[in-house]
């Protein structure tokens, strides 16, 4: 199976005014915000430099350590090889990035970072998705309880000032958590930004309440906003969604397909298939019904109950968890049982909540086979 990688070995010595930027192009970008860019891309918007010559920059052993830092265990090393591979070729060389910017703020509990890629008469506005930091995970957490999270204001922040400083049209993209804040600042956005808008593209992000989609200004940019979610959708089947979107095929299973370079490509687009998996349906409908039947204190409750047992347990990033699962889900546990009895049986019982709105919804349960008549099916309760 082709991935990302292959994508742009393919399309390399293919011009921009030979074939348009497209929404491969801004999962290829949307996936290099992973990368720790801080010393190789300014602040500025007016002093971005051309990826072709970063190339000889980014190419030393060190250089090399440095961007992949704080991948962690879940984003993959080979998003240094599209950075690399872009700066190298005809395609994207003569493209500029600027505007880099990242907040990581405990006390706001936010995880925040972008970058601009600009070419001749477009824009496109790459937004970070969740990193490998138990705070960034708590910020998405968040969504379900929270009119706004931090990374989405500064997303919103981060578009006006893109918009200040250069010409031409906009397109907004992210991963996951990327995808929802570039969605929200297109949503929340000025009417007079909105005209410079040309395309969202949202790669398996979390959606927006109901209310959200049936807002004025969601219905503005509705038509702009387009979404590519792996077959088994996890993260994706947060909330709701326009249904304006494609299913990639993907290598992995379950929660594994999120990440993008399962996802199958050929050099001009994505592999599609007709439906998502029995898993992400089962998802989509518990999680949907099960925060519907809650409030949203006792989300917002048991949120903070579960994240500070992690925080008291000593893990802050994923690789922590990673490099000794037996042991730290010991001190998660043990954590766990120290908190009062009151509280814990609270956490314990809306995780029995989640349970029980998905046996009618899980295959095992009650044999459920989805029959839909077409890929949009899936997301039309929204309407």
């Amino acid at each position: 199976m082709a991935g990302l990688v292959d994508y742009v070995v393919w399309r390399g010595d293919v011009s921009l005014e030979n074939s348009p930027f497209n929404v491969v192009d801004a999962l290829v970008f949307s996936q290099i915000t992973y990368l720790n860019l801080k010393d190789f891309v300014s602040e500025s918007f007016l002093d971005s430099v051309e990826l072709s010559k970063m190339s000889p920059i980014i190419n030393d052993k060190k250089s090399v350590r440095k961007l992949k830092k704080h991948l962690g265990p879940y984003i993959s090393p080979d998003t240094y090889t599209l950075l690399k591979l872009c700066s190298e070729s005809k395609r994207y060389g003569s493209l500029k990035i600027g505007g880099f910017r990242e907040v990581f703020d405990k006390k706001k509990c936010e995880q925040f970072a972008a970058f601009t890629v600009s070419g001749k008469n477009f824009n496109c506005v790459c937004y970070r998705g969740t990193d490998e930091s138990i705070m960034g995970w708590q910020e998405d957490f968040a969504l379900s309880y929270s009119d706004f999270i931090p990374s989405q204001i500064d997303a919103l922040e981060y578009l006006k000032d893109a918009m200040v400083s250069l010409k031409g049209k906009f397109i907004l993209s992210g991963h996951s958590k990327g995808g929802n804040i570039a969605m929200y600042s297109a949503i929340n956005g000025s009417d007079k930004m909105k005209k410079r808008i040309s395309n969202v593209f949202n790669f398996d992000g979390p959606g927006f309440s109901k209310e959200i989609l049936k807002s004025e200004n969601y219905q503005k940019v509705s038509e702009k906003i387009y979404s590519v979610y792996p077959e088994c959708s996890i993260v994706g089947m947060f909330f709701y969604h326009s249904d304006k979107f494609e299913i990639a095929e993907s290598s992995e299973r379950i929660v594994m397909q999120h990440d993008p370079f399962s996802w199958s490509v050929t050099p001009f687009g994505f592999v599609n298939k007709k439906n998502f998996d029995d898993e992400s349906v089962f998802f989509y409908k518990t999680f949907n019904k099960w925060y519907a039947e809650l409030s949203l204190d006792e989300i917002k409750d048991v949120t903070e109950k579960m994240f500070g047992i992690i925080y008291k347990s000593g893990i802050e990033t994923l690789s922590d968890m990673e490099n000794d699962k037996l042991h730290n889900s010991a001190k998660i546990l043990n954590e766990l049982m120290k908190i009062d009895f009151k509280e814990r049986h609270e956490v314990l019982k809306l995780v029995s909540l989640f349970l029980k709105a998905g046996k009618g919804n899980f295959p095992l349960f009650e044999s459920f086979k989805p029959s839909f008549s077409s890929i949009t099916d899936l997301f039309s309760e929204h309407k």
